[in-house]
């Protein structure tokens, strides 16, 4: 009987990743991206507001702002930044604002102070 129902469930999660395949690609691409310690503290530093490179690496402790200016482009052309100048420096902001969510969620779930980890 077990094996009926599980048949079942097994044909619904079948249809539904189907049905999700491209959204399933583009987590996995965002998941992928925010890999990177640098590039995940840099969208956390956005999410709370914009900054220019300089404030950034300042934020970061990072010794070369060469560094950070990489992790921005990658992340601009990922889409998920944007740029603008603003007198004679560039700005950052993020793009996604779904983004801002997760990052509030992963804050919840991982800095909550639950001793037991649940």
């Amino acid at each position: 009987m077990i094996y009926n129902m599980l048949n079942d469930v097994g044909k619904e999660l079948q249809s539904e990743f189907e049905a999700s395949e491209e959204m399933c690609g583009q987590v996995i691409d965002l998941f992928q991206l925010m890999s990177n310690k640098q590039r995940f503290r840099i969208v956390c530093i956005l999410s709370r507001g914009d900054f220019c490179v300089n404030e950034i690496a300042e934020i970061l402790g990072a010794d070369k702002v060469s560094n950070i200016s990489q992790q921005l482009k990658v992340l601009r052309l990922a889409g998920v930044i944007r740029c603008r100048r603003e007198e004679k420096f560039m700005v950052y902001s993020l793009v996604d604002h779904r983004l801002r969510k997760v990052l509030m969620y992963l804050k919840e779930v991982y800095l909550a102070r639950d001793p037991i980890g649940v």
